[in-house]
Protein backbone atom coordinates (compact mmCIF):
# COMPACT_ATOMS: atom_id res chain seq x y z
CA UNK A 1 0.00 0.00 0.00
CA UNK A 2 1.52 3.32 -1.14
CA UNK A 3 0.18 6.63 0.57
CA UNK A 4 1.27 8.65 -2.44
CA UNK A 5 1.70 7.95 -6.01
CA UNK A 6 4.79 9.30 -8.00
CA UNK A 7 3.54 12.90 -10.08
CA UNK A 8 5.93 12.56 -12.53
CA UNK A 9 9.08 10.21 -13.68
CA UNK A 10 11.97 11.48 -15.42
CA UNK A 11 11.69 9.60 -18.97
CA UNK A 12 14.61 9.37 -21.26
CA UNK A 13 14.43 8.48 -24.98
CA UNK A 14 17.04 9.05 -27.17
CA UNK A 15 14.85 9.91 -30.20
CA UNK A 16 13.52 12.48 -28.61
CA UNK A 17 16.21 14.57 -28.55
CA UNK A 18 16.13 15.16 -32.26
CA UNK A 19 13.28 16.22 -32.43
CA UNK A 20 12.64 20.39 -31.80
CA UNK A 21 11.54 21.87 -29.00
CA UNK A 22 7.92 22.05 -29.21
CA UNK A 23 7.22 18.22 -31.33
CA UNK A 24 9.13 17.24 -27.99
CA UNK A 25 7.99 18.93 -25.57
CA UNK A 26 4.81 17.33 -26.72
CA UNK A 27 5.90 14.39 -27.00
CA UNK A 28 7.26 14.27 -23.29
CA UNK A 29 3.72 15.43 -22.15
CA UNK A 30 2.26 12.42 -24.30
CA UNK A 31 4.67 9.67 -23.08
CA UNK A 32 3.50 11.25 -19.24
CA UNK A 33 0.02 11.32 -20.07
CA UNK A 34 0.40 7.78 -20.91
CA UNK A 35 2.38 6.93 -17.87
CA UNK A 36 -0.39 8.56 -15.30
CA UNK A 37 -3.00 6.42 -17.24
CA UNK A 38 -1.37 3.40 -16.44
CA UNK A 39 -0.68 4.25 -12.77
CA UNK A 40 -4.45 4.73 -12.24
CA UNK A 41 -5.06 1.49 -14.45
CA UNK A 42 -3.17 -0.28 -11.78
CA UNK A 43 -3.72 1.27 -8.39
CA UNK A 44 -7.04 2.02 -6.45
CA UNK A 45 -7.13 5.05 -3.92
CA UNK A 46 -9.07 3.78 -0.71
CA UNK A 47 -10.21 6.78 1.50
CA UNK A 48 -10.10 7.02 5.49
CA UNK A 49 -13.29 4.70 6.56
CA UNK A 50 -14.29 3.33 9.57
CA UNK A 51 -13.91 -0.20 8.20
CA UNK A 52 -10.16 -1.00 9.53
CA UNK A 53 -8.70 -0.41 6.00
CA UNK A 54 -5.70 1.66 6.14
CA UNK A 55 -6.25 4.79 3.62
CA UNK A 56 -4.07 5.01 0.33
CA UNK A 57 -2.98 3.67 -3.20
CA UNK A 58 -3.37 -0.20 -3.56
CA UNK A 59 -2.17 -1.81 -6.23
CA UNK A 60 -5.35 -3.46 -8.24
CA UNK A 61 -3.89 -7.31 -8.72
CA UNK A 62 -2.10 -7.96 -5.46
CA UNK A 63 -2.94 -5.93 -2.78
CA UNK A 64 -6.89 -5.59 -3.66
CA UNK A 65 -7.21 -9.50 -4.08
CA UNK A 66 -5.39 -9.76 -0.44
CA UNK A 67 -7.90 -7.25 0.57
CA UNK A 68 -10.48 -8.98 -0.24
CA UNK A 69 -9.49 -12.91 0.85
CA UNK A 70 -8.80 -11.14 4.03
CA UNK A 71 -12.22 -9.60 4.74
CA UNK A 72 -14.12 -12.29 2.97
CA UNK A 73 -16.51 -12.16 6.63
CA UNK A 74 -16.85 -8.44 6.73
CA UNK A 75 -19.53 -6.81 3.89
CA UNK A 76 -18.49 -3.68 5.24
CA UNK A 77 -15.17 -4.02 3.82
CA UNK A 78 -15.69 -5.58 0.76
CA UNK A 79 -18.97 -3.22 -0.41
CA UNK A 80 -16.14 -0.51 0.58
CA UNK A 81 -13.84 -1.82 -2.05
CA UNK A 82 -16.70 -2.71 -4.46
CA UNK A 83 -18.08 1.27 -4.15
CA UNK A 84 -14.16 2.32 -4.42
CA UNK A 85 -13.61 0.42 -7.77
CA UNK A 86 -17.43 1.68 -8.74
CA UNK A 87 -16.07 5.40 -8.72
CA UNK A 88 -13.00 4.44 -10.61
Amino acid sequence: MYKELPEKINIVNPLISILDDETRQKAEEMIFDNHQRRIRENYLYIGKNNFGVEDGYYTLHDEIPGLLRRNCNNPDVINLIADMLKEE
